[in-house]
């Protein structure tokens, strides 16, 4: 996997990038980061959930979508890179780019993965500076987008805090069925992800609940409850799944039809 590499004049005066909107990078990322934000138009299309936080050493939480019941795949990525809702997450509109700090300076700087630096980059192609040494319009518009976003997630994860000293983020159990390479269907239970207890939010004092309107938090807690029934798309999804790679097993298979296979069942799945 490419490292980040910080963005300099002194380096890449002439260079720059070539956008795309392939997703392919994501196909094995079964939850996807979410912020606060992102809610009322992730909700249309996806379950969320919250996942404990990676090297947290407090057991603290982040917001996710989910985008597979099984661990290591995305079923809202089509075998050819297009995403299939309406709207993306930040996370991925962020690719390639990220805010990094670096051991020799502490502050956080404009970074993009080494392997999509282009060093003679087409017409095309988006330039990182202009002839004056300064940001391009689009990469300023990248840097801006970036400083946004990590403040929105410094935020979020506020907000799950809040929500995680209320008592209201609980081990979610989800059953689902998969199958096996004999194409037996195999019950299964989705590990790692939690929800919102329902009947710990409809207990809550008074002042406890507008403490969390207060900040936000209740907002979350609400999407998050009002997404589960967007679990049902994930099996449909599965089963589409499913019928692409029966349609790849087939010797001398003609090209299968991604639209037709994932494109026609319902509103989910509008490009």
């Amino acid at each position: 996997m490419a490292d980040y590499v910080a963005i300099q004049r002194s380096v890449h005066l002439n260079a720059g990038y070539t956008p795309t909107t392939d997703l392919s990078f994501t196909a094995r990322m079964a939850t996807v980061p979410l912020l606060k934000e992102e809610l009322p138009y992730i909700i249309q299309h996806m379950a969320v959930g919250f996942v404990k936080r990676a090297g947290s050493t407090n057991d603290s939480f982040e917001l996710v979508g989910l985008q597979s019941l099984a661990p290591n795949k995305n079923y809202f990525v089509l075998p050819d890179g297009r995403w299939l809702c309406s709207y993306s997450p930040a996370f991925y509109r962020a690719h390639p780019f990220a805010l990094r700090s670096y051991e020799q300076d502490n502050q956080l700087q404009l970074s993009i993965k080494s392997d999509c630096i282009i060093e003679n980059p087409s017409e095309t192609d988006i330039r990182f500076f202009e002839e004056d040494k300064t940001l391009t319009p689009r990469m300023q518009e990248i840097l801006t987008f970036l400083t946004e976003s990590l403040r929105s997630r410094e935020a979020t994860l506020k907000l799950c805090k809040a929500l995680q000293n209320a008592n209201l983020i609980v081990p979610w159990s989800i059953s689902y069925t998969e199958a096996d390479e004999n194409n037996n269907p195999q019950a299964r239970t989705l590990q790692g992800l939690y929800h919102i207890d329902s009947n710990v939010l409809g207990k809550l004092a008074a002042e406890k609940l507008a403490a969390l309107n207060a900040c936000g938090a209740l907002s979350v807690a609400y999407g998050q409850f009002f997404s589960e029934p967007r679990l049902k798309d994930l099996t449909t999804l599965q089963d589409g799944y499913r019928d692409w790679q029966d349609q790849q097993s087939k010797q001398n298979a003609s090209e299968p039809d991604l639209d037709d296979i994932f494109g026609n069942k319902d509103d989910l799945f509008s490009f």
